[in-house]
C-alpha cells in the first residue's frame, strides 16, 4: 500500500517535469505565450494626440507569425503592409531631400565664404596698390620739392653773384657792410626798381654803388624752371 501511494505521488511530478520541458523546448514557451495558437498577428500604427489621448492613424506595418502543432515557428512575415512601405518610402524621400538641402546649404555657404575671401583679397590688393601709388606720388612730390628748392637756391645765388660781380667799391667806403637788397624785376630779368631793407652803417654812396651794380647786372639770370620766376627778389649783399 505504501508503494502505491509513493508511485501516485511521483506521477504528478513526472508530468509536471515533462510539461516544463515542453514549455522550454518550443517557441511558444520561449515567448511566454500561453495556449497553442496557430497564428499571431501584430499591427503597428502611427499615432497622434487628440483631446489628451493617443489616437491611431495609419497602419505602419504588420507582422504575422505562424506555429506548427508542436508550438514552433514555421513562418514569419514582416512589413507586408503597403501603408508602411509608403510611409517608409516617404520618410526615405524626406531624408534624401533634407540631405540634399543640407548639402546645397553647405555648398552655398562655402561659395559665399569663397566670394568673401576673394573680395577681401581684392580689397587688400586694392589697398596695397593705393598705398604703393600714394608712396610713389609722395616720393615724387618730395623729389620735385627738393629739385625746386635747389633750383630756387641756385636762382637766388646766380642773381646775387651777378650783382656782386658788377659792383664797384666807393672810394670813401673803407668797411663793407651787409645790405638787404630788394629788386623788382619784369619779364626777362629787366630791372624796374631797387630798394633797400636793413642796411645799418651803410652810407648813401655805398647804397648807390649797390643800386648801380644791380642795374649793370641787367638782365638778371633766369631760373632753371620758369615757374620759379619771382617779380620781387630779396637777397643780402655782402661782397667779399
Amino acid at each position: 500500500m505504501k508503494k502505491l501511494i509513493l508511485i501516485l505521488l511521483c506521477l504528478p511530478m513526472i508530468f509536471s517535469c515533462r510539461d516544463e520541458k515542453n514549455k522550454i523546448e518550443n517557441d511558444l514557451s520561449k515567448e511566454n505565450i500561453i495556449g497553442n495558437p496557430k497564428e499571431i498577428k501584430e499591427y503597428r500604427y502611427s499615432a497622434k494626440e487628440l483631446f489628451g489621448e493617443a489616437q491611431k492613424e495609419k497602419l505602419l506595418h504588420e507582422n504575422i507569425v505562424r506555429f506548427n502543432s508542436e508550438g514552433n515557428i514555421t513562418e514569419f512575415i514582416r512589413n507586408n503592409s503597403q501603408s508602411y512601405k509608403t510611409y517608409y518610402n516617404e520618410i526615405t524621400k524626406q531624408k534624401e531631400k533634407l540631405k540634399r538641402a543640407k548639402e546645397a546649404e553647405k555648398k552655398q555657404l562655402a561659395e559665399e565664404k569663397k566670394k568673401q575671401l576673394a573680395e577681401k583679397r581684392r580689397l587688400e590688393e586694392q589697398e596695397q596698390k593705393r598705398k604703393e601709388i600714394s608712396l610713389k606720388l609722395q616720393l615724387k612730390a618730395e623729389e620735385l620739392s627738393l629739385k625746386q628748392s635747389l633750383l630756387k637756391r641756385d636762382y637766388m645765388i646766380a642773381i646775387k653773384e651777378q650783382v656782386e660781380r658788377n659792383w664797384r667799391r666807393p672810394q670813401e667806403s673803407s668797411k663793407i657792410e651787409s645790405c638787404e637788397v630788394r629788386v623788382l624785376q619784369g619779364p626777362g630779368g629787366i630791372i624796374m626798381d631797387v630798394t633797400f631793407g636793413d642796411c645799418d652803417g651803410g652810407t648813401s654812396a655805398y647804397r648807390r654803388s649797390i643800386e648801380n651794380a644791380v642795374y649793370k647786372a641787367e638782365p638778371l639770370p633766369q631760373p632753371g624752371d620758369k615757374t620759379l620766376f619771382e617779380r620781387e627778389i630779396n637777397f643780402i649783399f655782402s661782397p667779399k
